[in-house]
């Protein structure tokens, strides 16, 4: 394990000291920092109240509220018995769902804020986060038909005073205060 990709494995660099590993995890704090994750999928739906389904596979845990941005082209103008539309869900317990209705043949486009608990829920136990891609019964194929899924956030733990030293190890050791207790240093 080498997460700095310095040729030195992470248990040497801390047992010697070279780096910092504040919460005695084995990992150098380095690696450890928030960094930003970010990811698309995208394909054609099955139409006439067909499911197609896309695998964000080993998504890391986010340490940030999510955004997911969700594209559409198909025939989802709702229709005279109303049942044409395209449904995204992901997650079991904790769903994540948007149902997108628009212009017929036009590019649609939502986005939505995801609480980084509800996302981390609705994720597999390896971080695997699966998406059913549902048309509704009277979506033909006559349009493109295409869908696109982008997803962004932050993963690690937090730095929020750009230090390089982890949010937890300062509140741990009282070099950082949070008096309002939400995890966060005041500053």
């Amino acid at each position: 394990d080498d997460c700095n990709a310095n040729g030195l494995s992470d248990a040497c660099e801390v047992s010697m000291g070279l780096v910092q590993d504040c919460n005695a995890n084995g990992v150098p704090d380095s690696c450890e920092l928030a960094t930003p994750y970010a990811a698309s999928r995208n394909g054609t739906l099955a139409t006439n109240g067909g499911t197609v389904y896309t695998t964000f596979a080993a998504t890391p845990q986010a340490t940030t509220d999510v955004t997911m941005r969700f594209e559409v082209n198909a025939d989802i103008n709702g229709g005279a018995d109303g049942i044409e539309f395209v449904l995204f869900t992901a997650g079991g317990q904790s769903q994540i769902s948007l149902q997108i209705t628009g212009a017929q043949c036009g590019t649609e486009v939502r986005t939505i804020t995801v609480p980084k608990a509800a996302y981390n829920s609705a994720r597999s136990s390896n971080g695997d986060l699966v998406f059913a891609i549902k048309t509704g019964p009277n979506t033909d194929s006559f349009c493109a038909n295409t869908w696109k899924i982008d997803i962004g956030y932050n993963r690690g733990e937090p730095d929020c005073n750009g230090n390089g030293i982890l949010d937890s190890c300062e509140l741990r050791d009282g070099t950082a205060v949070d008096q309002n207790g939400n995890g966060v240093p005041d500053s």
